[in-house]
Order: structure tokens, then sequence, then C-alpha cells
């Protein structure tokens, strides 16, 4: 708790004091290292010091997704950086319509594109649940044009090559072993680039288009409990982290049918 208190008032290294949702995560995050690893996995410790310390109060932060203003100026990014080449925008769309999460995408096998869905394993997900998704047939006939014979996503490496070399640059130290970790670091690098070289545009990430897929379920009229079903989701995570709505109109509306 002194800890946390002198974080709040301690001016970090643009000599601000840190913001209360910064520290309500640090404490949060200290709190679930100790208590999985610490704790329960290694068990090297017998109790979590970081159990029962209150993070700071903080006004709720607005949900931000992905939108179409923010996706299209970045797909315009991609198409001048890798020309015409087909996998960024076929992987963000994926990962946009089914909602999961970057590392479950990227681990995906050719054999889980089957029977017009895209089944993410229960040893793959978070949850823990074997969860099949239904998608478009011309999402579905794009992917299956595009697996590889092992990874979904294993001819990505040669067309990187491909677009790299159309580009004029040198492609002499590209991995050409497919591996779901690099392609993992690979798409959140091409983010991180075009924050880099954006840094006057609102912020765009990978996990805001799982976010994009939550929101529009809920602008759709979707059931909060059943969309967090089909998105593998608890419906509380989901709510207060992912959906952005206008809490004032879902007020009148309430009020509306009740009087």
């Amino acid at each position: 708790e002194e800890w946390r208190d002198w974080m709040m008032g301690t001016p970090g290294r643009r000599k601000k004091l840190p913001s209360a949702h910064y520290i309500a995560s640090l404490v949060v995050g200290m709190s679930s290292l100790w208590q999985r690893w610490f704790v329960e996995d290694l068990r090297i410790l017998s109790s979590n010091p970081w159990h029962g310390v209150e993070p700071p109060k903080a006004d709720k932060l607005p949900v931000k997704y992905a939108t179409d203003d923010l996706i299209e100026p970045f797909y315009k990014w991609i198409e001048e950086r890798f020309g015409e080449w087909a996998f960024p925008k076929l992987f963000l769309s994926t990962k946009a319509y089914s909602g999961c999460r970057l590392m479950d995408l990227c681990g995906l096998k050719s054999g889980q594109l089957r029977s017009g869905r895209l089944v993410f394993p229960a040893d793959l997900t978070k949850g823990r649940k074997e969860r099949a998704v239904p998608i478009p047939k011309d999402l579905f006939e794009a992917l299956d044009a595009f697996k590889g014979k092992t990874w979904l996503w294993g001819k990505y490496l040669p067309g990187l090559k491909l677009a790299l070399k159309a580009r004029g640059f040198p492609t002499h130290q590209l991995n050409p072993e497919f591996s779901p970790q690099r392609l993992y670091f690979w798409v959140e690098t091409l983010f991180a680039d075009y924050r880099k070289a954006h840094s006057d545009r609102p912020v765009l990430t990978t996990h805001m288009f799982r976010k994009r897929a939550f929101t529009l379920a809920w602008q759709a009229g979707v059931d909060p409990r059943r969309a967090s079903i089909a998105y593998g989701c608890n419906v509380d995570t989901l709510m207060q982290h992912y959906v952005l709505m206008d809490e004032q109109q879902v007020t009148d509306d309430v009020f509306d049918q009740m009087h």
C-alpha cells in the first residue's frame, strides 16, 4: 500500500504524475503475477502480499474499437508499404469478424478451417473451450485458397518475401520457417511501425479489432450473454472493457420501457 501511494505521488519520466488507471493496472498485474506464478505454479511463496491491496479509484475510460475511419488509413499505409499483398487485410478481416485474440488466430492450423467454419480448439483458447465460428462464404474461400499445408497462415512468409523484394528491401535474413509466435510479433510490430510513422493519428491496436466485433454485436442488439458465449469472453469483462455504448441512450431506453 505504501508503494501504491508512493507511485501515485511520484512524477514519471515526463515529469507528470501517473494516472490512476496506470497504477491500478500495476496493482492488479502484480497480484496476478504473485498468485499465478509465485504461489500456485512455482510454489516458492505461501501467500500473496498484494492480496487486499485496493487499486486507486479511477473514472471509467470509454472503450476504443477499430472503426472504419481508423482502419481505412491503416490499410492504405499497408498498401503503400507492401503493395497488393493480400495477407494483412485477410488476416485482420478474419480477426475483426471472429473477434478472436491475436495469438488464437496466429496459432490456427489448416485443418481447423472446415465446413464453413474456423474451429478454435480448447487448448488454444484462453477459456479452454472449443469455439467453432461460422464465417461468410467469400471469407472462407479466401482463407481456403491462402492456407498452407500445416498452418493456416503458413504462406504469409513467401508472400512477405515477394512483397519486400518488390519494394527493394533485403530478404536474406528472413526466417523461412513458420512460427505462430513470430507471426504474432510480426503483426504487433506492424502496428507499432504504423503508430511511429503516424504519431499524429489516433492509436490503433490489434486488440481494437476484437473490440470492434463485440461493439458491433452490441449495436446489432445481440444479447451480451449470448455474445459472450459466441466470442469466448466473460460477459462482465465484455461489457466493461470491450463494448462501446451510449450509456445515456441505454438509460433513456430503460426508463422509457419502465414508464
